[in-house]
């Protein structure tokens, strides 16, 4: 069973890590997040940073830049974890949306979460990144942070913008969360940095349509997934009300 949650991704994140906490439930069921909360999420995505870099080094014969779109900063993690194991990576770009939270931290060197607002890329729509600690253990001294990376914010014009040129100019077509990658690099204006795509632009096609005029090409499985009937219990984040839901699922 499927819940929804009144709130944003940050009143969801918290319940999940209060009931993560609470000895009662970890006593009653076996929890698993599957967002980058569980390091079972970031472990695999190194792979794809230390694959990509020994390409890049090989083919180019330098050090590969990445530019990442980010909210939760887990993929983003993962890459810096990817860059201290030794892998040929150099700078890392965060691009982010609106909520920017992480480039204040980069600008002030000061952590202060604020409640996040919606964007046209809502997974990247997070105001207390969960993997920020992780980023502080693997960097204590912010200006040695600074050194290998850079955090760049879109707007939703941005965004836009970005979804719409980039169809025009290479005709390929990507996701709102894609987008604030290929602004970063407008931005920063790095030499051929590897920008990272996150998502299917077919997921939110009432955004990139308009943007594209055109269709958007549809995998079969996506279209299966996408045609399938919503069926969620809608709840408050509250952690009672969830175990409630939980318990009466059947």
């Amino acid at each position: 069973m499927a819940l929804a949650v009144r709130g944003n991704f940050d009143d969801c994140q918290r319940l999940v890590k209060t009931a993560f906490l609470s000895s009662k439930w970890q006593q009653k069921w076996e929890l698993i997040s599957a967002n980058s909360i569980n390091l079972g999420r970031l472990l695999p995505q190194m792979v794809y940073y230390a694959g990509a870099s020994i390409q890049f080094f090989e083919k180019r014969n330098r050090i590969a830049d990445f530019i990442i779109p980010t909210g939760n900063l887990g993929n983003a993690v993962a890459a810096f974890w990817a860059k201290e194991m030794g892998f040929p990576i150099g700078k890392i770009g965060l691009a982010l949306n609106a909520n920017r939270t992480i480039a204040n931290f980069l600008q002030s060197g000061q952590w202060h979460p604020v409640k996040s607002i919606a964007t046209l890329a809502n997974a990247m729509d997070v105001g207390n990144a969960s993997n920020f600690e992780r980023l502080r253990e693997l960097y204590s001294d912010i200006n040695t942070l600074r050194k290998v990376s850079v955090a760049v914010v879109a707007t939703d014009e941005e965004i836009s913008e970005s979804i719409h040129d980039t169809y025009l100019r290479y005709k390929y077509i990507i996701c709102p969360h894609t987008a604030t990658a290929f602004n970063a690099q407008k931005k920063l204006g790095w030499h051929s940095p590897i920008l990272v795509a996150t998502a299917h632009p077919a997921k939110f096609a009432d955004i990139v349509l308009p943007l594209v005029k055109g269709s958007i090409p549809m995998p079969e499985q996506l279209k299966k997934i996408l045609n399938l009937p919503t069926r969620k219990k809608v709840i408050n984040a509250d952690l009672t009300e969830f175990a409630e839901a939980i318990e009466n699922k059947k």
